[in-house]
């Protein structure tokens, strides 16, 4: 226990302590005053027979031997319990232990197979020691318990360090190092081989050379049919180690280590030995003439290596990472680096598969190339094939690929920038060609995007137009009802251009949408550029407002901002629902309520202008919310984000001027224009020719019209029939009426 050694079978019948001991078993004797007997690899261990308690002081050989056998009372051992000594626990020497034994730790380095039994038995045994380090064995530590802890943790180190010979993984890497341990103890230069040397007496493949992160560095093994035999392969082109056998052949000599084809190489035997100052893996590997080392026992970079050196020759096996896991998670690296600056939640930008900011994807991606170039934070601390894989697998596959290209919202609203001119795509009028112009303040550039039908198995979005109300059919033309409407499929550039996106109309077998130059056109091949466009999300709406009357109406698709820090309340536009109020005699009011706060979407309201026009578009700009709360009051007013076919049933009233009179006045056309709002009186109801603004108690135009079909009758105040009433005072179908 004081040196932590452990007793060992020579052979014969003598012992030694060593690091490594014997197992021995204990048979039972008297179990109750634990009396056994110690059965070794020879028979069972204790003195000469003539060797007794009564005759210890005398001259008699004293020393104990593994060979006994019978059962006579010098063979049978007391097994005593010694209480630790009190005091505080000395843990140093079995956390030294712990951190200098760097196969496992921290990186995963593993010198044998994973599923080695020695693996995991050794990994059991660190699990152990750490729990006793960190005092979580669930018992009391003692000192017996922490020198018991790095006793085994050393015997299981040591057992998988031994079981390389049977338990060597194909697949990890290794570098071997040179060391000598009388000459050249630097552990600094390591075995290169070089398949692109031109072999002959004066030049070789294999060299002893300064580590860098190159795969002629990087050694496998293949297994020998005998357990401690190997097949030295190449790194990254696979090539076999062997010799030459037949004497000075092509100027090769006989000494020259040479690189076959895979299949064709030599068999060479790895001795394991155990040198003072060494704690790794360290053998002698011996070849038909002698053994592998250089032509100095004080080496220099770059001097060659021969196969018939000495017995002193040695190489620590180091493991490192295979060349193809280097390659693969280089090219991860490389991929996920070309999304640097890309990465977000906004149109146009891309999304992680585990939503990972861009700041920790650049991070990442520089820290694990520090990791394959083995430098930064892994300059003496190089990865391994588990570690790397297992960033491969929880980072890369888990948490960054797939990368895909934020899609639009349905709902939301959008403009459409081709890349070949910089110019949006903009429905100007109802049945056209969709043109492309410059400015992105025109109405017409701004489409909500509905859902679609599935195209290639992506749901595709069907364009509405905020400006005509229609939809875009075929692939450029915008003008049709939703049921006639084409879905159009918008994804990632074809070309890979980040930021860009490409778009395919359903229409015909598929249409590429493109950009070409004053129109929108379409294309049956992707062309890159003009089939690249950028989508901008649309943060102002443009509201169509009539300046000189003063007056409009709005079915918004999206909710507004009443107030934002470039406008106040009311200082741009002013927002009224209502309802109508039956008076006594048919004179029916539209009593308009002023809305405070953000405007909800797809409400009905009469506008009322206020200032801040754009004199070029003719409409005031508002803000987008994210939301809005529902109105305060109830709301008669009502509307459509499309264009519809009016309704079949009741009455529809829309804003109009009528002999230079502002009101809701009957509609007699077909369609109901998308984005604006109208009155919609129910079968059965009174039918009006229009209906009076009341705001909030002051009435403006007229109260209420009736309509008798043809026969309506007008006359002035002077008793002359007229055609139509202007402004003043009229007798219509015998009621007095005021006209505004």
């Amino acid at each position: 226990v004081s040196k932590s050694k452990q007793l060992t079978d020579l052979g014969a019948w003598n012992t030694d302590m060593t690091d490594a001991g014997t197992p021995y078993s204990f048979e039972d004797v008297d179990v109750v005053n634990s009396l056994f007997r110690v059965r070794t690899t020879k028979g069972l261990l204790g003195p000469n027979k003539d060797v007794t308690g009564a005759n210890l002081a005398s001259d008699k050989n004293k020393f104990l031997y593994t060979n006994h056998d019978g059962t006579r009372d010098n063979l049978t051992w007391e097994l005593e319990f010694i209480a630790p000594t009190p005091g505080a626990l000395n843990k140093t020497s079995l956390q030294a232990t712990y951190d200098a034994q760097t196969w496992y730790p921290k990186n995963s380095l593993n010198i044998v197979a994973t599923n080695a039994p020695s693996y995991a038995t050794y990994i059991a045994k660190r699990d152990e020691a750490k729990k006793v380090i960190d005092g979580k064995t669930g018992g009391t530590v003692t000192q017996l318990v922490v020198n018991t802890a790095e006793a085994e943790l050393k015997a299981a180190y040591e057992q998988m360090l031994n079981n390389f010979i049977n338990e060597a993984d194909p697949t990890q890497s290794y570098r071997l190092v040179y060391y000598h341990p009388t000459s050249y103890t630097a552990k600094d230069l390591y075995m290169t081989l070089n398949p692109d040397a031109v072999e002959s007496n004066a030049v070789n493949v294999m060299q002893v050379k300064s580590r860098d992160v190159r795969t002629l560095q990087t050694i496998q093994f293949r297994n020998g049919v005998d357990a401690n035999q190997f097949y030295i392969i190449e790194g990254i082109n696979k090539k076999e180690l062997t010799e030459s056998t037949n004497g000075n052949t092509n100027n090769i000599w006989t000494w020259n280590p040479a690189l076959v084809e895979s299949g064709a190489g030599k068999l060479y035997t790895f001795e394991r030995v155990t040198l003072d100052g060494v704690d790794e893996l360290i053998v002698r590997i011996a070849t038909g003439r002698g053994t592998l080392g250089p032509n100095s026992t004080t080496p220099t970079d770059g001097i060659y290596v021969f196969n018939d050196k000495g017995a002193d020759n040695y190489w620590i096996i180091k493991p490192c990472v295979s060349p193809e896991i280097v390659n693969y998670l280089k090219t991860m690296i490389d991929r996920a680096k070309r999304y640097e600056g890309h990465i977000g939640t906004g149109i146009g930008e891309y999304t992680t598969k585990g939503n990972l900011p861009n700041d920790a994807l650049v991070y990442n991606n520089n820290y694990y190339t520090e990791m394959i170039t083995e430098t930064g934070d892994f300059e003496n601390n190089p990865p391994s094939n588990v570690g790397i894989t297992a960033i491969i697998n929880d980072f890369y596959n888990t948490l960054v690929f797939p990368i895909t290209i934020n899609k639009p919202t349905p709902g939301k609203l959008y403009r459409f920038k081709g890349k070949s001119t910089g110019k949006y795509m903009c429905a100007a009028t109802a049945n056209a060609q969709m043109s492309m112009v410059e400015s992105l303040n025109n109405p017409g550039v701004i489409f909500q995007l509905k859902a679609g039908e599935t195209i290639d198995g992506e749901p595709g979005y069907k364009f509405l137009s905020y400006n005509t109300g229609y939809y875009t059919k075929e692939t450029y033309n915008n003008g049709a009802l939703a049921a006639a409407a084409n879905s159009i499929r918008i994804y990632e550039s074809e070309s890979g251009q980040k930021g860009f996106y490409t778009m395919k109309s359903n229409y015909s077998g598929e249409k590429y949408i493109s950009d070409n130059g004053n129109v929108v056109d379409r294309n049956s091949t992707y062309v890159a550029d003009y089939c690249n466009w950028i989508i901008e999300e649309v943060t102002e709406l443009p509201v169509p407002i009539n300046t000189t009357v003063g007056f409009g109406t709005l079915y918004s698709p999206v909710a507004l901002k009443g107030v934002d820090t470039d406008y106040a309340q009311d200082e741009r536009l002013e927002f009224y629902y209502g309802v109508k109020e039956e008076n006594v005699g048919g004179n029916d009011k539209l009593v308009l309520t002023k809305l405070t706060g953000d405007i909800p979407a797809e409400i009905g309201f009469i506008v009322r202008y206020k200032g801040g026009v754009n004199e070029t578009t003719g409409c005031v700009y508002m803000k987008i919310a994210d939301s809005a709360p529902a109105l305060p009051g109830r709301n008669e007013l009502t509307g459509t984000l499309e264009t519809v076919a009016k309704p079949a049933t009741g009455t529809v009233y829309t804003l109009q001027n009528l002999n230079n009179t502002l009101g809701l006045y009957k509609y007699t056309g077909a369609n109901v224009k998308g984005g604006k709002a109208y009155y919609h009186l129910a079968d059965g109801a009174a039918v009006h020719m229009g209906f009076v603004f009341d705001f909030e108690g002051q009435t403006t135009g007229v109260e209420s019209i009736e309509v008798n079909a043809e026969n309506q009758v007008i006359y002035d105040l002077s008793g002359r029939r007229v055609a139509k009433a202007g402004k003043g005072l009229y007798i219509i179908n015998g009621k007095k009426v005021l006209v505004k």
